[in-house]
């Protein structure tokens, strides 16, 4: 038994790993635990180990770790660029499989999954030196998905998302309907069951197909009046795709090809912007699908509750089979039984949690934009510009460190800082920060009424449309 809990131990802790490791950069888990386990995994832990080579074996012993990284990591490797030439000759057909028309790249931009491979494939290479193998691949990948017509609404991940949630709720009622109604359930979820899918496929369709604010010539006047410039992020400029004015917090779109009012993101699983017209929608669909899959979860664990109860599982254990009536006791072979009995809905159960628990997350992230009324393309624009100010002031700092520490070479008679102190000194450029200063930002209530009642549907911008026409 005890090698059981060993073992679940485990998996937990892999799972966090992974899930810190590969998400812990997102902003959702800003100043969480996930985050400092992932700058930890990755560059804090060497960092970390190169101060103490450092503190113990002096600048020698750095060398020789930076020499044996420089080795590994930053040489250029000669066979990976001869396998890098062969990728450029147009000639072979694997360059146009991955590449070409209709290619496996191309197919994967169009996704919601693709992009975040894409992502994943840019954010490797630029985080290696130019000469680097990694670094020519990121630029050949780039180069390639530059020339391809990639600019084309797919309704791919529309697809995929309903066979997802049609297939699920065909399992679920195949392998879990026929206990319905049982020892913890009335048959009336045989039925509202069904109803919460149809809620959700509407929301669904209702966030694909809305007009997420279209910004044209006839409305332009109104967004703008609507979205002040705040001369930091946004400034009066022209689209130079539509020719029009580009009203504050609007982006074109390449893939949609046009200006949308508060731009957020393009999503692919709708094939759609979210923008000021369609948030309202897209959060609801979130929220929603998030108490879809809790309730598909819950019902299927107390279905299985009841089958403990009516077939007395726990009785026969401890009575029959001399087990120890206690959850420790008990629970691995429960846990045996249910997955030898009802394999199919325990992954189901399992599958439904885990879908929930990515829901509430994006559901978090988004409902935090909302009432801080920032969109996510303004998270970027920020963090680029709080990177951008915060280097400036990291200059200014770091000149007046450098003078003082000019000024202070004269002073004499002060006992010299102990290694030990000098290894956990926490670097003065840490604390320097820079404020954002978001003025769209109205207080709670007023950002949520934006949300549910956006500026462009009130009458008054209906009004000034009409008079202005």
């Amino acid at each position: 038994m005890a090698v059981q809990w060993v073992l679940v131990c485990h998996g937990l802790i892999t799972l966090l790993v992974l899930v810190s490791f590969l998400c812990g950069q997102w902003p959702i888990f800003q100043g969480t635990f996930i985050e400092r386990i992932h700058v930890f995994l990755t560059f804090g832990a060497y960092d970390y180990f190169l101060r103490f080579v450092g503190a113990v074996f002096g600048s020698k012993g750095t060398n020789a770790i930076l020499s044996v990284e420089y080795f590994c990591c930053d040489r250029p490797n000669p066979i990976l660029q001869i396998v890098l030439a062969w990728h450029f000759n147009d000639s072979w057909k694997w360059n146009e499989f991955v590449f070409g028309a209709g290619g496996v790249c191309q197919l994967l931009r169009r996704t919601a999954n693709g992009c975040g491979f894409l992502d994943v494939v840019r954010w490797v290479g630029q985080s290696c030196n130019l000469e680097t193998p990694l670094k020519s691949m990121y630029l050949a990948i780039n180069v390639q998905l530059q020339i391809s017509n990639m600019k084309m609404r797919s309704p791919l991940s529309q697809i995929i998302y309903l066979a997802i949630l049609g297939g699920t709720y065909y399992f679920v009622a195949k392998s879990s309907f026929g206990y319905i109604p049982g020892y913890y359930l009335s048959g009336v979820h045989r039925y509202t069951s069904l109803l919460a899918v149809g809620i959700g496929v509407l929301l669904f369709l209702l966030t694909s197909f809305s007009d997420p604010g279209t910004v044209k010539a006839e409305n332009v006047s109104q967004y703008i009046s609507a979205y002040p410039y705040d001369n930091v992020l946004y400034s009066e400029k022209e689209c130079s795709t539509c020719k029009i004015p580009k009203p504050a917090r609007s982006k074109h779109c390449s893939i949609c090809d046009r200006c949308v009012a508060r731009f957020d993101h393009h999503c692919g699983w709708m094939n759609n912007c979210i923008g000021e017209r369609n948030t309202g929608y897209f959060m609801a669909f979130l929220l929603w699908h998030f108490l879809l899959c809790i309730y598909g979860a819950v019902t299927i664990g107390l279905i299985l509750a009841g089958r403990l109860k009516e077939l007395r599982v726990i009785y026969i254990l401890t009575v029959y089979y001399g087990v120890e009536n206690s959850f420790l006791s008990l629970a691995p072979h429960v846990v045996q039984w249910l997955l030898a009995s009802y394999n199919t809905q325990i992954l189901l159960m399992v599958f439904l949690a885990i879908v929930s628990l990515l829901l509430a997350g994006f559901f978090s992230y988004h409902a935090k934009l909302c009432l801080t009324n920032t969109t996510t393309n303004e998270t970027f624009k920020w963090q680029e510009y709080i990177s951008w100010q915060g280097k400036i002031n990291e200059a200014k700092a770091s000149a007046a460190a450098l003078k003082a520490s000019i000024n202070g070479m004269s002073t004499e008679g002060k006992p010299p800082e102990s290694k030990w102190r000098a290894f956990f000194r926490k670097s003065p450029l840490e604390d320097v920060q820079v404020v954002k200063n978001n003025i769209y930002d109205k207080g709670f209530f007023h950002n949520l009424h934006e949300i549910i009642f956006p500026p462009s549907m009130r009458s008054s911008f209906l009004q000034s449309k009409s008079k202005s026409g």
